[in-house]
């Protein structure tokens, strides 16, 4: 365990500019400066990961070597089949502006160059300058903390105004190279320039504008340690046969745009696919850019050697446990594929093969199907002193529900079916709790309620203080997409009254950097009534228990897991979509109602044993009607 604490609490200075710092130091001052109720959510967290941990050493000892083969054949075969999606013709690019906040400040105010600053508030910090992370002030630290590392350290706050300002000239400049272009955040873009190499055939010609002096207000500028480097920029470039340009002085033309058309500075990743552009483009920052070609080979001895944390989607949590069975470096994640596959779910251990193998399908521009590239939910969250009063906590509520209803028309998205909302208590433990509903949740005044009453049930009972807030909506429906029956069954045969059973208690967080999302579950599947709520946790109580959603089958009533594949199955068995058709037909043409097919004579009668998706007569196979089914239960 106190490896695990060691790893877990170690400062992270997987941030450019922090090479060479004293981390020992850094670690005493933030320890020294920690609150009680975040040191006991650590130890909490500690524990759960040491009994995970201690979970998967024991399930180990238990595979025979028959089952380690079976698994190592398995994943043997999932390697063939992401070789054979592996795509070496596209360029992805992953630009990433350069502390894309503070250098917005700095550019607006000169005196703001030559000191160290962060952007943000005492209570959390979102970026620093190059100067302040010799420190070891980084984002995602409290600007108290920030100032006990650095007590000159000025910190300046937030004016998103700008910022938005900023990123929206940066992406014209990103829509010219594609057009189908996704920007991660403000400050950061995943551009595929494939398309845009092969069109550029002839080299082109552009004015470069670089101050030098003593005077710093103006920019870009150009130092005297830059003089000498810049008279080296382009030596030993080989040409790209197809279109006379080379992809790395398409990549330095982009940069050099940006840095005239805004004064500020970004770093670029160059690789097949965006995973690996994204590893890159942190590599030589700030004001740089990497290249992996664009060969198996090259692939993977990059990714081989490769610390697992600098893998986006790799987190604290998921490190401490890969390290739990000796996997530190993606390689690692290669070698032991077969005991991955026996001790994670499939979700898990494709991902992990993924980035051992360096294949992604993380952009846009690299999916066949516009369906599967297509986000699977949207949020917004805000972090504010722990408090518990509700209606202030409900005021931020509702302006979080603004801010993500006004974003759904950009994103082209009408409205979901499924509102999340997480809350991050003063003890730090994170819960999420979702409702489904059967209509499109599109504004509002449909979101609101559905928040209020979440955060007003979580309030109910007990002294309970909140320091962060967010709402997402996840069941998408985009404005292209047709309008769906989002009936439930229980809603269809409106005479059975079917309900829903919840026991839902707090559980273990598992591997959330990898696969957060998780909403596919039975609760949204036979609500009983127009609403049904379906609780997670991404928190555990000291006894580890997970959350145990049971349904009941609104055919049967049978209870059934909240596994959506068991789900699936047993409804299958119950009735088939031809059955729910023909008594809809059935209904519009005669005008009857459910309930007559109680009263059907009793000469349809079926076997009183459980009835069957079809039978057999004479040889050939017929599909129950949906009228028999009830008959045959009710009669």
């Amino acid at each position: 365990e106190r490896a695990i604490n060691k790893t877990m609490q170690t400062f992270n200075d997987n941030k450019a500019g922090m090479i060479g710092i004293d981390k020992e130091r850094i670690q005493k001052i933030i320890e020294e400066n920690t609150s009680a109720n975040f040191d006991e959510y650590a130890k909490k967290r500690s524990e759960r990961i040491a009994s995970r941990i201690e979970h998967n050493r024991k399930l180990l000892t238990t595979f025979t070597a028959q089952q380690i083969a079976k698994a190592q054949c398995e994943m043997d075969e999932l390697v063939e089949s992401l070789e054979e999606r592996r795509d070496l013709s596209r360029i992805a690019l992953h630009i990433d502006m350069d502390a894309f906040f503070a250098a917005v400040e700095m550019r607006d105010d000169p005196s703001l160059r030559t000191v160290p600053m962060a952007v943000g508030s005492d209570s959390m910090l979102s970026t620093s300058n190059y100067i302040a992370r010799r420190y070891g002030v980084r984002a995602a630290m409290p600007g108290f903390i920030g100032r006990k590392l650095c007590p000159e350290l000025k910190i300046v706050p937030c004016n998103f105004r700008k910022y938005r300002t900023a990123s929206h000239e940066v992406r014209k400049i990103f829509e010219e190279y594609d057009s189908n272009f996704q920007m991660g955040s403000l400050d950061e873009a995943y551009l595929d320039i494939s398309e845009y190499a092969l069109t550029r055939l002839e080299p082109v010609e552009r004015t470069r504008i670089r101050y030098t002096g003593d005077c710093i207000c103006r920019l870009p500028l150009l130092t005297e340690d830059e003089k000498e480097e810049m008279k080296n920029a382009n030596v030993s470039e080989s040409l790209c046969g197809k279109c006379g340009k080379t992809r790395i002085s398409i990549v330095r033309e982009l940069r050099f745009r940006v840095e005239q058309a805004t004064g500020l500075t970004c770093s670029a990743g160059i690789a097949p696919n965006s995973m690996i552009a994204k590893i890159c483009s942190d590599i030589n920052k700030p004001n740089g850019q990497f290249r992996v070609a664009n060969s198996k080979e090259a692939v993977l001895k990059f990714m081989r050697d490769l610390p697992i944390r600098k893998v986006s989607g790799v987190g604290a949590v998921t490190e401490a446990i890969l390290k739990g069975i000796e996997v530190e470096k993606c390689g690692d994640l290669y070698d032991k594929r077969a005991i991955i596959s026996l001790l994670f779910t499939r979700c898990s251990y494709e991902h992990f093969l993924r980035i051992a193998l360096g294949v992604s399908t993380s952009y846009t521009a690299f999916f066949t199907s516009e369906k599967e590239s297509r986000r699977k939910s949207i949020s917004v969250e805000r972090t504010f002193h722990p408090t518990g009063d509700i209606g202030l906590l409900l005021e931020i509520t509702e302006n979080l529900c603004n801010e993500l209803v006004e974003s759904l028309a950009k994103r082209m998205i009408r409205g979901g079916y499924s509102a999340t909302v997480k809350m991050k208590f003063s003890t730090f433990d994170v819960i999420t709790r979702c409702v489904s509903v059967d209509h499109v949740i599109c504004d509002t005044s449909r979101l609101m309620p559905l928040c209020e009453r979440i955060i007003r049930n979580e309030l109910r009972e007990g002294n309970k203080q909140l320091r962060l807030l967010g709402v997402r909506l996840s069941r998408l429906l985009f404005i292209d997409d047709k309008i769906e029956s989002m009936k439930s069954l229980t809603s269809f045969w409106s005479n059975g009254k079917h309900d829903t059973v919840v026991d839902a208690e707090t559980g273990d967080d598992g591997i959330e950097e990898i696969d957060e999302e998780g909403s596919n579950d039975a609760t949204s599947l036979f609500p009983s009534s127009a609403v049904s709520s379906s609780k997670s946790s991404t928190n555990s109580s000291e006894n580890g228990t997970e959350n145990h959603i049971v349904q009941l089958c609104p055919i049967c009533e049978a209870e059934l897991p909240d596994e959506l594949s068991v789900v699936n199955s047993h409804i299958d068995e119950c009735l088939n979509r031809q059955a729910i058709a023909e008594l809809q037909d059935e209904r519009k043409e005669a005008g009857e109602s459910l309930s007559l097919s109680r009263k059907i004579s009793s000469k349809r009668r079926r076997s009183p044993s459980k009835p069957t998706k079809s039978s057999s007569v004479d040889g050939i196979r017929k599909k129950i009607s949906i009228r028999d089914y009830f008959t045959t239960r009710n009669l």
